[in-house]
């Protein structure tokens, strides 16, 4: 584990991966919840992926990362077990924005993430989705 640990830290260090924290106001949650890593190119991902296929949807949500590293004072990711994901948090200032990016369209299991996400954080502002149709207008 310490060697994946320090595989990862040099590759952030070398601006090759950024991390992705859990949101949480507490940082010990925060720190509880495993990491996501996003690569700093597409060219990157599709090198060390191995998928037959192209997964533009996963193409698409790491454009909106980088996007939003660039224009946010924070990224984040939430998830909770049978509840859903919400893809990314934005954080800017005191304004928290949840951000959904999906390739066809918002489909019932983003709106389910979105209704636990409120139900934690009520303060936050309305979510925006992004998906192929408008992602132009977003980035």
């Amino acid at each position: 584990m310490d060697t994946v640990k320090s595989y990862l830290e040099a590759c952030e260090d070398a601006y090759l991966l950024f991390e992705c924290n859990f949101f949480a106001f507490s940082e010990k949650k925060q720190l509880s919840k495993q990491k996501k890593y996003y690569p700093i190119d597409s060219g990157l991902r599709h090198a060390i992926t191995s998928t037959n296929g192209r997964d533009l949807g996963k193409s698409l949500e790491l454009m909106v990362f980088l996007h939003l590293k660039q224009t946010h004072d924070q990224v984040f990711y939430w998830q909770e077990s049978n509840k859903g994901e919400v893809d990314f948090v934005g954080v800017r200032g005191k304004t928290i924005v949840p951000y959904q990016v999906t390739w066809k369209g918002p489909e019932p299991r983003h709106e389910k993430a979105l209704q636990h996400f409120y139900e934690n954080f009520p303060q936050t502002d309305e979510a925006v989705f992004i998906t192929r149709d408008n992602a132009e207008e977003f980035l």
